[in-house]
């Protein structure tokens, strides 16, 4: 009612919005948070005017009667809404005990056991109660140094809190009860809800006492804006994956929710399991790896996180915020890495809940106990989930396969489990050189072979414009692919490429008696010289508005944007040299990289399905001469053992 008004009392939200603010309000079972954002006058008087609105309403029985109504209608729409749905299953199979479990959504089936005068002197009571001087904290996040603040003047606005009803008010509840119990952890719950984007959503409940804000922060950061190559992103590059982020859920007492939220393809879907172990194995790997020093400080710099980060992940921020003792002062915070790692290290499965969420028939099926939740009716099922081991991991951890390969092959093709190798025939095959790798995963039964092929060179920090030479003459590759691609896809078989820091991974899919051929025309395709490119004006034309509508508007963004640059390992584009050289790229240019490239490339390719011996070697053969350099040894590859195989 605060947000809404009442016919005698105009609403927090109508007064923002003659502001030209925007107004966030958030609820749970213990709090109420405004976000009050877009500000470009003085704060302290915006503070001024909620705390004179929200001291002076009075609750009155026609707003409690329209509120109900509107409460109602909520309720009928929200049985169809996936998430809330999710919400639902997550309440009833937390710890039965806890104060979650039993916390009225505020929906219609509530409204029944109260009449509206006694709801309306409960909420006038609530506010009596809780708006009061010992029971409010403000933090005001900018851009420029504020003037020391007089707590005083907000505290006149403020009534005391009334000592006959000290009572009433109680920080200390039986929200310390732990959200989940043992039992209730390492299970998977399958929710069948109406929805058009199945979705995966692994929740961790990690123990958050003496870890501060800033550390939950940066794990959001990193985990939302995780390098170009990193699994997050590969997955989906790959199709696996349509978008994903990582946010904070429920906090209760000393423990949080860190949820990852997926939302699958329909072949992701069919491999959610997969997925999930590789993101366990990922954020496994992740609390052993050094944070860089250039990391930490360009975080403080992006401190003012409205203007960084998108709600998803500046909301539970600002929650995060009040639990601070002092005022966070960005220039002065000391980071350490303690906090990221514990916290990282709590990610494994023995803290893990999976709820997958799809229609009923795109849902695995399970012979166990169809459930139903209280108000919504929603359909779920609980059983534990296991990881089950695959063929090719440990193909995979024998060869420390690249990052690259690994994502696209083990989480991209159908359960190897399902597969009947034929006897007498090698499961494994690896042919190699100085300059290249070629592992063969035999499997029977498939006609259609794919062969993937990892292109890179040696590491050295690139600059802007060979970043986008390389995106150009990648895009003039696409474009003569698109020759061979649509006949090819007739026939059941596809061509994919795709750039990335160091190269290129090409992808190859083909009826057996097609490959060879096939990805003979293919690999020679893509080391024809590129003066034949007839449409470079607009692809570095269209490369150049990419960039113009990416860059910064505001000091903030500039740090944010420099700090996921450093984060992805590569330049920024908008410092002034940098974007006169990209201006001035020429097609002689990329040309010349792209021709450099191919004569200082060393690479890696699987073969994954049913090929002879004579086509294997006719493949290590292809690859061979394809590479030309020797492949980097361990201490300076571009991907270090620990983030080549991230499944444990």
């Amino acid at each position: 009612m605060l947000m809404r008004g009442t016919t005698k009392q105009d609403s927090l939200q109508h007064t923002m919005n003659q502001q030209h603010l925007r107004l966030d309000a958030h609820t749970s079972a213990e709090k109420l948070l405004f976000t009050v954002s877009h500000i470009t006058t003085d704060p302290l008087v915006i503070i001024a005017n909620m705390l004179h609105s929200m001291c002076q309403f009075n609750t009155t029985l026609a707003a409690v009667a329209t509120e109900i109504v509107t409460i109602a209608e909520e309720f009928f729409a929200i049985k169809s809404d996936a998430i809330r749905a999710v919400q639902e299953v997550s309440r009833e199979t937390c710890n039965p005990a806890h104060p979650f479990a039993k916390f009225p959504t505020g929906n219609a089936h509530t409204f029944a056991e109260h009449s509206e005068e006694s709801l309306t002197k409960a909420v006038q009571l609530w506010l009596d109660t809780h708006i009061h001087q010992d029971n409010i904290d403000i933090h005001i996040i900018c851009g420029k140094p504020l003037s020391p603040i007089d707590v005083s003047a907000f505290h006149t606005l403020l009534p005391r809190f009334p000592p006959a009803q000290k009572v009433l008010y109680n920080k200390t509840s039986s929200s310390a009860l732990p959200l989940y119990l043992d039992l209730q952890q390492g299970v998977e719950l399958l929710i069948s809800a109406p929805t058009t984007q199945p979705r995966l959503i692994l929740s961790f409940a990690v123990d958050v006492t003496d870890i501060a804000a800033h550390d939950v922060a940066l794990l959001l950061f990193i985990l939302n804006y995780p390098p170009l190559t990193a699994l997050p992103q590969q997955l989906i590059e790959h199709g696996l994956v349509k978008q994903y982020h990582v946010d904070t859920g429920l906090q209760v007492n000393h423990t949080l929710e860190v949820n990852v939220n997926i939302a699958l393809s329909e072949l992701g879907l069919r491999q959610y399991q997969r997925i999930a172990r590789l993101w366990l194995g990922f954020l496994g790997s992740q609390h052993t790896q050094p944070i860089a020093d250039i990391i930490i400080h360009q975080l403080d710099v992006a401190m003012a996180w409205r203007e960084c980060f998108s709600d998803d992940v500046a909301i539970p921020w600002a929650q995060w915020f009040e639990h601070l003792p002092n005022p966070l002062k960005p220039q002065t915070t000391q980071y350490s890495d303690h906090g990221i790692r514990s916290l990282l290290a709590q990610c494994h499965l023995g803290q893990m809940r999976v709820l997958l969420l799809a229609p009923e028939p795109l849902l695995p099926e399970y012979t166990g106990t169809i459930m139903r939740t209280r108000w919504y009716e929603t359909q779920y099922q609980s059983r534990p989930f296991v990881l089950l081991p695959t063929i090719a991991d440990p193909l995979l951890n024998d060869f420390s396969f690249d990052l690259f390969v690994l994502n696209r092959f083990i989480a991209r093709l159908p359960m190897l489990e399902s597969q009947a190798i034929a006897q007498n025939d090698s499961p494994r095959q690896h042919l190699s050189s100085a300059h290249h790798d070629v592992y063969h995963e035999y499997v029977s039964g498939t006609d259609k072979p794919i062969v993937e092929v990892f292109l890179a060179l040696e590491y050295i920090r690139p600059d802007a414009p060979s970043i986008i030479a390389k995106r150009i003459w990648v895009s003039g590759i696409e474009d003569k692919l698109n020759i061979l691609r649509y006949p090819l896809t007739m026939i059941g078989g596809n061509i994919k490429i795709y750039p990335n820091q160091t190269g290129l991974t090409l992808s190859v899919a083909s009826p057996r008696p097609l490959l060879i051929p096939l990805l003979t025309e293919v690999l020679a395709l893509i080391q024809e010289p590129l003066l034949l490119i007839g449409n470079f004006t607009s692809l570095h034309q269209q490369h150049l508005q990419n960039i113009a509508q990416r860059r910064p508007l505001t000091a903030y963004q500039a740090a944010f944007s420099q700090l996921s640059e450093t984060l992805c390992r590569q330049p920024t584009f908008y410092e002034y040299e940098q974007m006169e050289a990209i201006h001035a790229l020429d097609l002689q240019q990329v040309a010349a990289y792209h021709e450099g490239f191919f004569a200082a490339c060393y690479g890696e390719a699987l073969i994954y399905g049913n090929l002879s011996d004579q086509e294997r070697a006719q493949i290590n053969t292809l690859i061979r001469t394809l590479t030309r350099v020797p492949k980097p040894t361990l201490n300076t590859a571009i991907h270090q053992p620990s983030e080549r195989v991230l499944v444990t």
